[in-house]
């Protein structure tokens, strides 16, 4: 089985609006772009943690198209689906297990989506990810996609296999 989905669908309607505020952890100002080790530079401008020199998208991170993306609902939102791949990998493994390249096998399991706000994907987002339980070689990562003035676009989860030597 390649995709398995289920989805709920709402019309938008006049309600309360509120989302946590995003923690302050890692500032736009302090970010530095990491565009040449990562796959799709081309179509994305990453910033990470000054001390981040993985080949990977450690969260937390800044990221956005590099081109605007036409006013299309359904694009955004495939774009954005896109985008929430980029690191939760990564996110599922216990903090203390040192991220590298020759770690071992890693595969996704299972993602899921909220969109909660309209997404611009050519806007900055912050993106911050954190492991929420690793056993039986697989991990769960919890993420939230926030717009660059904190507000909450986007909730994520994703499990994820990793098959690393013991």
């Amino acid at each position: 089985m390649i995709l398995e989905m289920m989805a709920s669908f709402h019309q938008p309607e006049p309600g309360l609006d509120w989302s946590p505020d995003a923690p302050p952890v890692l500032e736009f100002d302090a970010a530095t772009p990491k565009h040449d080790v990562m796959d799709f530079g081309d179509k994305f401008d990453l910033r990470t943690m000054p001390s981040d020199d993985s080949e990977f998208a450690i969260s937390p991170f800044w990221i956005r198209t590099q081109d605007e993306i036409e006013d299309d609902p359904l694009i955004r939102a495939c774009t954005l689906t896109f985008l929430s791949d980029l690191g939760p990998v990564p996110s599922a493994l216990p903090p203390s297990v040192p991220l590298r390249s020759d770690l071992g096998f890693a595969a996704s399991l299972d993602h899921s989506i909220w969109f909660h706000r309209p997404f611009l994907p050519h806007g900055w987002h912050r993106y911050e990810l954190q492991s929420a339980n690793h056993n039986d070689s697989r991990g769960l990562a919890r993420g939230s996609l926030y717009d660059a003035a904190g507000t909450l676009i986007a909730s994520v989860t994703q499990e994820a296999l990793w098959r690393i030597p013991i």
